[in-house]
């Protein structure tokens, strides 16, 4: 657990750098749904940026009340599906930039024991404070990597 610094400060980061990614994009490409039923990079932005507030802070909560919590899982197919694509992109960047400075301002906060509890987690075989925010950053950049295949690439079917 001697990489909890490089995590969170991944963390803190991810706003800034996809905000800085998204601003190279041209506007026309990005409510583009290059492949029918998958997402465009509007929606991979706003799913990523609305994690926090919709389930990692509540999960980070959940560890400082219970002593074993149990994690309801959530995905991005666990909304109706045009959601991600109704929201304006700029104000959901904005509160991205808000709720991730408070999950940044918890972790740096916790002690060594918090990192160690454990939840129920149906998805998972063991689930902690530093699993969760190890996943939460891997998530961001896994959606970013998404994004970057749907910009980028000349193929019908980006990769990923």
């Amino acid at each position: 657990m001697n990489d909890i610094p490089a995590i969170i400060s991944g963390l803190e980061q991810t706003p800034l750098v996809l905000k800085s990614f998204l601003m190279h994009i041209p506007p026309e490409a990005v409510k583009c749904r290059r492949i029918s039923d998958k997402w465009s990079i509007h929606e991979h932005a706003c799913h990523i940026a609305t994690g926090d507030r919709d389930a990692f802070l509540d999960r980070w909560r959940q560890f400082q009340q219970n002593k074993r919590p149990v994690i309801a899982p959530l995905s991005g197919e666990s909304y109706p599906q045009e959601h991600f694509l109704q929201m304006d992109l700029q104000q959901t960047l904005k509160g991205f930039f808000e709720v991730r400075a408070e999950l940044v301002q918890q972790a740096r906060n916790a002690d060594n024991e918090f990192w160690l509890r454990e939840a129920e987690h149906p998805e998972y075989r063991c689930y902690t404070p530093y699993i969760m925010l190890r996943h939460r950053l891997m998530h961001d950049y896994f959606h970013m990597y998404r994004i970057e295949g749907l910009w980028l690439s000349r193929d019908e079917e980006p990769p990923g």
